[in-house]
């Protein structure tokens, strides 16, 4: 019964090196994701002003490129607040995982040593 145990514990620590390193990955993509985004954003604020001077003559195109500034913005405020959360809510799952997986060896292990098949 202990082999069975065992297993069962090995079993689970695989799943929770599993979804380890899943998160790992999540954080290493999520990483990158940021990077390229914030090359991007690099890369489109220098387009931005350097049409802001170009057209720095006219004062309704300046207005109209600060109101799609604006909306860019928001646009990326929204982007990072559902990577935040969904990051928040990965978290969240990993910890369930964590508890749950934790869980069912404390039940496994009260089960095994209730019934007189200890670790002997």
């Amino acid at each position: 019964m202990t082999d069975r145990l065992d297993r069962i514990e090995a079993i689970l620590e695989q799943l929770a090196a599993t979804q380890a390193e899943n998160w790992q990955q999540f954080q290493q993509q999520l990483q990158e994701s940021r990077e390229e985004f914030q090359r991007q954003w690099q890369e489109t604020r220098q387009i931005v002003e350097s049409n802001a001077r170009a057209i720095a003559a006219n004062s309704s195109e300046i207005a109209e490129m600060r109101r799609a500034q604006d909306d860019f913005r928001a646009s990326i405020e929204d982007i990072v607040g559902m990577i935040t959360t969904q990051v928040e809510e990965a978290e969240r799952d990993r910890i369930e995982f964590r508890q749950t997986v934790q869980t069912i060896l404390d039940a496994l292990t009260r089960r095994f040593n209730s019934n007189g098949h200890g670790n002997d």
